[in-house]
């Protein structure tokens, strides 16, 4: 299990979830799907917001 999701980074948005981590850290993870995630992770970090995303819509309360 890695030890980076036991600590806290407040300045990154980005977390991976530890079933990510341990599956990212397996020794058996197929070098291409370790590069493609990788690959994904830089892309959001250089665009967190894809180019036809729109902003999530709040509903007011209920009554």
């Amino acid at each position: 299990m890695s030890e980076y999701h036991d600590v806290p980074d407040d300045d990154d948005p980005l977390t991976l979830s530890p079933a990510v981590e341990d599956f990212l850290d397996d020794p058996r993870t197929p070098a291409d799907v370790f590069s493609a995630v990788v690959a994904f992770l830089v892309d959001l970090r250089e665009h967190p917001f894809p180019e036809l995303s729109l902003p999530a819509i709040e509903e007011p309360p209920g009554p």
